[in-house]
């Protein structure tokens, strides 16, 4: 689990938790889902398209070495994420 996949993680499950302070971040997370199985939960929500679709995003080619440019695509991709819908 590197930094990359928590903060994916973190924006699609920022309608549980946001507006709470950091320390009950996680406790809300759980309390969304109906599960203290945070292991579990972090798989499910990295498991669906709009995770996958952000980290290919994210990790871009191979070609792209420059820290800009990552910065630059990781910024974009972040910030258009669309958290998920934690009623259904």
């Amino acid at each position: 689990m590197d930094s990359v996949s928590v903060s994916v993680f973190m924006r699609l499950t920022q309608e549980a938790w946001q507006g709470l302070p950091t320390g009950e971040r996680l406790d809300a997370i759980m309390d969304a889902f109906g599960s203290n199985d945070l292991y579990d939960i972090y798989n499910t929500v990295m498991s669906t398209e709009e995770a996958q679709d952000a980290l290919r995003q994210l990790h871009g080619t191979e070609d792209e070495d420059s820290e800009t440019a990552e910065q630059d695509r990781y910024r974009a991709v972040i910030l258009k994420i669309i958290p998920m819908n934690l009623q259904g």
